[in-house]
């Protein structure tokens, strides 16, 4: 693992100081106190898991049929959308981008993530239960692992798009 540096712990910072009794801090500003508690955070980075979030192809796969719709990627872009202003179309930078897409989910996980999580809690052979299924990554990911899978979700529109979504996953495997 020499590629993430080590963490040195970090202890209560910025104005946090033991009191009389030992255990409450109070805040005092300016002060900075190194001798107390850490917060478990040493070690490598390594700890961490990383992913990038699902690029275009992964939110889209298995969605080439379906009509694009426009996606408003910020709350700015969203209400201008809603009120009918068609500025922010004229101009596609940055966040308040609103774009035309198959998978209009605000959420869409990275498929890397979802299989890491199931296989990290799933046993073999196991039922993985997701009662808020969106665009159904995590169905994805489950199939993707040879899970059982069992997806619930309100909205139609986003139950169609995973259903798509898992079944073009079924159909690689």
């Amino acid at each position: 693992m020499g590629l993430f540096p080590q963490n040195i712990p970090a202890s209560f910072r910025n104005g946090n100081r033991r009191c009389v009794n030992g255990d409450v801090r109070v805040p005092i500003a300016g002060d900075y106190d190194r001798s107390g508690m850490g917060y478990g955070d040493s070690g490598s980075a390594a700890r961490f898991f990383y992913c990038a979030k699902a690029s275009r192809a992964e939110r889209e796969a298995g969605l080439e049929g379906m009509d694009e719709k426009l996606y408003a990627r910020s709350g700015g872009a969203q209400g201008a959308e809603s009120r009918g202003n068609s500025e922010y179309l004229q101009h596609p930078i940055g966040l308040n981008r609103i774009s035309k897409v198959r998978n209009h989910h605000p959420t869409v996980k990275p498929l890397s993530l979802m299989r890491y999580l199931t296989r990290l809690v799933t046993p073999p052979n196991g039922l993985i239960l997701d009662p808020f299924m969106g665009s159904g990554t995590t169905g994805m990911a489950a199939k993707a692992e040879e899970f059982r899978f069992v997806g619930i979700e309100i909205n139609k529109e986003y139950c169609e798009i995973a259903e798509k979504r898992i079944g073009a996953m079924e159909a690689m495997i």
